[in-house]
This record gives structure tokens, C-alpha cells and sequence, in this order.
């Protein structure tokens, strides 16, 4: 009887003794895997902060340009790439984006010169205020019509294109922000080296970007086509066709 006692108590023992070994072993393990995952977590932040941030250019300008392509790139492709019915479209959003930047950086260099203009008008308006009841009758001039805003965008190009679309969707997105932005950038820069940097490489920058875009978008747009334009590029005849000129094939058929 004493001696089953005992082997039922050494039996009790040796499981309890494997019941903690077991324990112990799945605490060892945790705190394994939570030192792997504490140290991968250093390793990686270690890796981050070793990254060097994006080195500078040379030239203040190209640093300026830099953030304002960062900036304002992405509304320019999507933009540019709303432009689907047709290539003319994006050509003349194109045009008239580089046409708007170069308008508006040439108003901001001539912006001194119209300040002291403004100042020299106010003076002269200013001495002659007194002659003003030496004047007789009561001409007053007409008003002039406001105009267009998409038309003052378009300055410069205002023959480019008959189908405005491409010129509408620039105007739009050029007054939500690329302007402001533009104006900004460039404003920041005094020396008249960076000036010129910065103008010949914005209009050298987004040309290439807008190149980028057009490949982008000529791979995924379907080829479209019709039965009437595949027999025509066949023939080699260039000359528009319309409904009538069809119908008028089908009479003679006739």
C-alpha cells in the first residue's frame, strides 16, 4: 500500500515537473520571439534614420523646382489625362499649361516695375483731383465688357485650337492651385541666376513629364476604330468623311 503511495506521488511529481518544463519553455520561446521582434524593429528604424534625405542640387532654383514638381505634378497628369476624345485635346492642354506658366512668372518679373507705375498714376491722379470742377459736362466712359477668364488664360494662343476643351480643362486646373503654387516657388528667389534656372528648366521639366503622361496613356487606352475608318486608311484617302458623303456611295450603288 506505502509503496503504490509512493509511485502515484513520484507519478504526481514527474508530471508537474513536465507541466512546468513545458511552461517554461513557452516562456523562453515568447521571450525569444519578442527579442527577434524588438530587434528587428530597431534594425529597421536604425536602417531609416541611416537613409540620407534626397541630396541638394547645386543651385537654390533646382531645390525650389524640385518641391514645386513634387507638389503640383500629380494634378497636372490627372488633368492631362482626362483629355481622352482625341491627341488635339491634350496638345492644347499642354500648350496652354507651359503658355500660363510662361505669362505668369513674366508678370511676376514685371511686377516691380508696375508697382512704381501704380505709384507714379496715384500721384498724378492726386494733383489733378483739383482741376476736377474746371470740367464741363458729364461724359462718363463706357463700361467694358469683363472677359472671358479662359480667354486671358489662352493669351497668346488664341488660334491654337478650335475645339477648347483641352484649353477649358488647363484653365481649370491651373487656377485650383498651379498658379498659386508657381507664384510662390518662384517668388522665393531673389538672385537673378536662380530666376533664369528655375524658368528654363520648369518649361524643360514639364515637357518631359507631359511626354511621360502621353505614353502612360496611349497603353491603356483601347484601340477604338470602325469598320468605314480601317477601309479608308487602306485606300490611303486623307479627305474627311461625313454621313452624307455614305449616303450618297449608297445611291450610286443603287
Amino acid at each position: 500500500m506505502q509503496r503504490d503511495k509512493v509511485a502515484a506521488e513520484f507519478i504526481l511529481r514527474e508530471s508537474i515537473r513536465k507541466i512546468i518544463t513545458a511552461l517554461e519553455g513557452k516562456r523562453r520561446t515568447k521571450m525569444i520571439a519578442e527579442h527577434s521582434i524588438r530587434s528587428a524593429i530597431r534594425s529597421i528604424l536604425s536602417e531609416k534614420t541611416a537613409v540620407p534625405d534626397a541630396v541638394p542640387h547645386e543651385s537654390t532654383a533646382a531645390n525650389v523646382l524640385d518641391d514645386f514638381i513634387n507638389d503640383t505634378m500629380k494634378n497636372l497628369k490627372r488633368g492631362y489625362q482626362k483629355n481622352t476624345t482625341n491627341y488635339e485635346q491634350r496638345e492644347s492642354y499642354e500648350a496652354h499649361i507651359l503658355n500660363a506658366m510662361v505669362n505668369t512668372l513674366a508678370v511676376a518679373d514685371s511686377q516691380d516695375d508696375s508697382d512704381e507705375d501704380l505709384e507714379e498714376e496715384i500721384n498724378v491722379k492726386v494733383d489733378n483731383a483739383e482741376d476736377d470742377d474746371k470740367m464741363i459736362g458729364n461724359f462718363e466712359p463706357e463700361e467694358e465688357e469683363e472677359e472671358d477668364p479662359r480667354q486671358a488664360f489662352a493669351k497668346g494662343l488664341e488660334d491654337f485650337s478650335k475645339d477648347n476643351t483641352g484649353r477649358n480643362i488647363a484653365y481649370d486646373v491651373y487656377s485650383r492651385g498651379v498658379e498659386q503654387k508657381l507664384l510662390d516657388s518662384y517668388e522665393i528667389l531673389d538672385n537673378p541666376k536662380d530666376k533664369e534656372i528655375f524658368k528654363q528648366y520648369l518649361i524643360t521639366n514639364v515637357k518631359l513629364y507631359f511626354d511621360k503622361f502621353e505614353d502612360e496613356l496611349r497603353n491603356k487606352l483601347p484601340n477604338i476604330t470602325t469598320p468605314e475608318y480601317e477601309k479608308i486608311k487602306d485606300e490611303g484617302d486623307q479627305d474627311e468623311v461625313t454621313p452624307e458623303d455614305e449616303n450618297e456611295e449608297e445611291v450610286i450603288e443603287s
